[in-house]
């Protein structure tokens, strides 16, 4: 019983730890803000957007796509995606800067 109780209290440390790290280059390589160049003046609204789990990551990543369209010409404006991670273990009680 000892052995399973040190086995398991590490894990959520772990998980943080490494999820940390891919969580952060996934961010870097998806933060992109894309903005049409005749945005300027134009009244937006935010299209509903489902959000999607990335595939191939060690944690629960979920990528919420926010676009925002012309209410005249319904054209794409402004678009970005917010990602965020689904806390197994600590439920994110381990915050990094």
């Amino acid at each position: 019983m000892l052995i399973l109780f040190f086995i398991i209290i590490p894990l959520p440390v772990i998980d943080e730890l490494i999820a940390r790290h891919q969580f952060l280059e996934i961010c870097e390589k998806n933060s992109k803000v894309q903005i049409a160049v005749d945005t300027k003046g134009s009244t937006v609204y935010l299209i509903d957007t489902p959000a999607e789990t990335i595939k191939g990551a060690v944690m629960n990543i979920r990528m919420q796509p926010w676009v925002f369209k012309d209410v005249k010409s319904q054209e794409e404006k402004i678009s970005f995606n917010v990602f965020m991670r689904v806390a197994e273990y600590c439920q994110g009680s381990l915050v990094f800067p």
